[in-house]
């Protein structure tokens, strides 16, 4: 038996700080529509198309719909991103997007 193919009524098994609430959709962007999005942030004339979609996302994010993930592969994309100002936009678009659910590296 393949587990998740037949066994479809097994509840998933959530990290406790990333258990979303019932009604919420989880949506994982990858970095290039990151990069999109902070384009249109910024006003950037090659994010003009993508503003409403940047609005859209805001509005669910307030309303608690919609859960963005990020994972490490968006840390190690992000590093070759030479421009340190660009590396700002994006960063500071995801931390405005994601809040909840954002995963830090512990340091101890």
């Amino acid at each position: 038996m393949r587990t998740g193919a037949v066994r479809t009524e097994v509840e998933y098994a959530w990290p406790p700080f990333l258990q979303p609430e019932p009604a919420v959709a989880i949506a994982y962007l990858d970095l290039n529509h990151w990069i999109t999005l902070a384009k249109a942030a910024v006003g950037h004339p090659d994010g003009a198309r993508s503003r409403p979609g940047l609005e859209a996302l805001r509005d669910l994010r307030a309303a608690k719909h919609v859960l963005l993930p990020l994972s490490a592969t968006h840390y190690m994309e992000m590093s070759r991103i030479a421009d340190p100002r660009q590396r700002l936009d994006v960063a500071q678009t995801m931390e405005r997007q994601v809040r909840e659910g954002l995963a830090r590296p512990t340091v101890r």
